[in-house]
């Protein structure tokens, strides 16, 4: 691939291809550069696809850094394209990224946007892209969920479900049911939540689908929160956070800290607990990430008020209230 780069000729396809393995590799600086010159070598060529395709990427590239903002920028530029070009999946797709990206950011009813843009578009998709249909399905059920709209999201999760059983996508079919069970625990069926992520684990760990099992064995936890069995939720949420560290991805082992440290407040086990928030904390404003500060500020409320800290703990819902509405969160 580095010859082929080298050739003056040489296509974005093959800048792109060569971008994304040097930052699986893990040389993104390398790869940023590879894509600018695809895209470069793209608008040369007047391809207007290829474009799209090189924005798209280097959006992806963004989010995976965490520069959600910088993949929105490129990913509204793949967009326009995609639009102006009738490529309705790849259109559909990308609302979802943007969905996601600014679901992530605390944007929440843009996001939901987004996700309301692509399911305009699922009905103009080919009869046997059902890919890119229960992809769309699976996003859109998670955001209506967030916002309330039970009959949708239920709906949504159930088709997706069936879209992955029906193309033999385990990988899919594991992440859709997990999702389906922390959809069941926020409207209140914690017994039915269990049998779905149940069925999820089951093939996270069939399929070697470790990020999954993790934030799966974590939501278990909080269906037996929901049941009252703290000890068991524990059991779980530490499993979880031990799947996650080993995995080091810093995102999920914050948000499983915080719900680890929620169940060991429970438990009156003060000390851990607050050790768990603080680090949660500290990588929550470190990134600027709304959500999860939210999560945590609410945990130290809850903290505060187990050590009889009324006014430590008003500070910390003042602040969780603040930063809601900042974010147009509507979890609070």
């Amino acid at each position: 691939l580095r010859i082929a780069a080298a050739h003056e000729t040489v296509t974005s396809d093959t800048l792109r291809t060569l971008a994304a393995a040097l930052v699986e590799n893990g040389q993104p600086e390398e790869g940023t550069a590879i894509y600018q010159r695809a895209l470069e070598t793209a608008e040369r060529s007047h391809h207007p696809l290829e474009i799209a395709g090189v924005h798209r990427d280097l959006g992806l590239l963004h989010a995976q850094q965490g520069r959600l903002y910088d993949a929105i920028h490129a990913w509204m530029a793949a967009l326009t394209i995609f639009e102006a070009q009738k490529a309705t999946a790849q259109a559909a797709r990308l609302y979802c990224d943007l969905g996601a990206a600014r679901r992530a950011l605390g944007q929440g009813a843009r996001a939901l946007k987004d996700f309301e843009q692509a399911l305009t578009l699922i009905n103009a998709l080919d009869a046997a892209d059902l890919e890119t249909r229960g992809l769309v399905l699976s996003n859109a059920a998670n955001a209506y969920a967030e916002h309330g709209d039970v009959e949708s999201a239920d709906a949504f999760f159930t088709e997706s479900i069936q879209i992955a059983q029906q193309r033999g996508d385990p990988t899919a079919e594991s992440t859709r049911c997990g999702n389906y069970g922390w959809f069941l625990l926020q409207v209140g069926r914690p017994r039915r939540a269990i049998s779905l992520l149940g069925q999820a684990l089951k093939l996270s760990s069939v399929h070697g689908l470790r990020l999954q099992h993790a934030v799966q064995t974590d939501n278990m936890g909080l269906a037996y929160t929901a049941l009252g069995d703290s000890a068991t939720a524990l059991e779980y949420h530490t499993r979880a956070l031990s799947e996650a560290e080993a995995l080091a991805n810093p995102f999920w082992i914050a948000s499983i800290q915080i719900n680890c440290a929620d169940t060991l407040i429970a438990l009156g086990q003060l000390d851990d607990a607050r050790a768990l928030i603080e680090s949660a904390l500290a990588y929550a404003r470190s990134h600027d990430h709304a959500e999860l500060l939210i999560r945590a500020l609410l945990s130290i409320a809850a903290l505060a008020l187990s050590e009889h800290r009324a006014d430590d703990a008003a500070r910390a819902l003042d602040e969780a209230l603040t930063r809601a509405k900042r974010a147009d969160l509507r979890r609070l």
